[in-house]
């Protein structure tokens, strides 16, 4: 979307009279986001910002399609949102049922 917006709009189904502005900031918003994934993988406190995103992503998503006309690709977007979301959600879930689990006490052999 940053280095081609007219390329990536017309393959998507967007019309070709479409002005720039906002697709190109939307590759540049795309791009911000990608950062603070990679921010994510590095610091999971940071996790929080990737399920506040698809949230809205997905709320965007929807509300646009059945409001505003738009290319039936936003429906995939939206539904790969959701999908992100709910995996993101369920393996944090699954990160703080795990630490909340009390430990095993060692075993004779490795108490020494």
């Amino acid at each position: 979307m940053l280095g081609a917006p007219r390329a990536v709009l017309g393959i998507l189904g967007f019309p070709a009279s479409l002005p720039l502005f906002f697709p190109s900031q939307s590759g540049l918003f795309l791009l911000i986001l990608g950062v603070c994934y990679l921010h994510a993988a590095a610091q999971p406190s940071y996790v929080f910002v990737i399920l506040l995103s698809k949230a809205l992503a997905v709320a965007f998503l929807v509300v646009h399609t059945v409001f505003f006309a738009a290319p039936p690709i936003i429906w995939a977007a939206a539904s790969g949102d959701a999908l992100m979301l709910a995996g993101v959600g369920h393996l944090l879930y699954r990160h703080h049922r795990q630490r909340s689990l009390p430990k095993p006490l060692p075993s004779e052999s490795e108490r020494g």
